[in-house]
Formats: structure tokens, C-alpha cells, sequence
């Protein structure tokens, strides 16, 4: 599935009222699209280019949800600023019965016994994991410097010659 040319910009269009969410309520546009950009699940190609990146981060900060302390807003901006791991992460696969809703479950129910995005993370949070504590490990100690005194030297004010206009 891709969107190319005017569609895109239209897609974009409709995103740039703030009104949509990474549940994606107003336009079904939500965390899962944003994560199958950043994975290469779906292009958006403009004229002969693969945009898609460009889109999601674009895409992500019209989300109206996009500072509020939530999962789904917290994975999403770690996609934005973490290129190199949108290449490690596997793509979403849609495991549902009846895929023609477009809403889709984080938790399993009667309906549907697994979770698609509880699936998903469960498949991402390892590597997510392994990418961060590849940079935790290599912390270096800095050489740190010495606290401030609690006192300074100031110089007493000596005689002052005024010119007068």
C-alpha cells in the first residue's frame, strides 16, 4: 500500500488540522501508519522519490497527541529521532480476522485471541532494548571539575578620576 503524488499531499492536508490522534481517530491515520513509514510497511512517494520518512516525521508532529506521556506517543517520537533503528525493527503484520476494521485492538478479546499491536511490541521491545543498551554500555567517564569554593577574591574599588563635559 502506497500513497503517491497529489494523494499524499492531500493525506498531509488533512493531517495539518491537528485534529488527528496515535489512535488515530480522525482520519485512521495513527501510530501503526506512522510505524509502517518508518519500517517501509507503506511508501509515500512524491514525484519519483521514496518520501516516507520525511511523511511520518511530518505526519507525527501534526499529531495532535504527540507531546501528551503516552506509549504509543513515546515509541513514535523514538522512531523520529532514531533512524538507524526504524532498520532493525520488524515490520507490522496484520494477524486479525476480519481485517476490513480499520481499528485494531490493543488488547486480545472474544473477537479476536491476539492482539496485532500487543504482537507487534512484544516483537520490537527486544530489539529496542538491544539498540538502547548498545549505547547505555559505552557511557565514559568524563573527567569532572573541582566544585566552586564558597568564596572568590574581590578588589577594593581604588580612586576614580571623573571627566566632567
Amino acid at each position: 500500500v502506497s500513497l503517491s503524488g497529489a494523494v499524499a499531499l492531500d493525506t498531509l492536508q488533512g493531517l495539518w488540522s491537528g485534529e488527528e490522534t496515535m489512535e488515530g481517530q480522525k482520519m485512521a491515520l495513527g501510530f501503526l501508519f506512522l510505524y509502517e513509514l518508518f519500517t517501509g510497511g507503506k511508501k509515500v512517494k512524491v514525484l519519483k522519490e521514496n518520501n516516507s520518512h520525511t511523511f511520518a516525521e511530518m505526519a507525527f508532529l501534526l499529531m495532535a497527541d504527540r507531546d501528551q506521556p503516552s506509549f504509543l506517543a513515546s515509541f513514535a517520537s523514538v522512531l523520529v529521532h532514531n533512524e538507524p533503528l526504524r532498520r532493525l525493527l520488524p515490520r507490522y503484520k496484520d494477524c486479525r480476522k476480519y481485517t476490513g476494521n480499520q481499528l485494531v485492538r490493543g488488547a486480545p478479546d472474544d473477537e479476536e485471541p491476539v492482539s496485532p499491536l500487543a504482537r507487534l511490541f512484544e516483537r520490537t521491545m527486544p530489539v529496542l532494548h538491544s539498540y538502547i543498551g548498545q549505547y547505555t554500555e559505552e557511557r565514559a567517564e568524563y573527567p569532572r571539575l573541582p566544585r566552586p569554593s564558597g568564596e572568590c577574591a574581590v578588589r577594593r574599588e581604588g580612586p576614580r578620576e571623573w571627566m566632567i563635559p
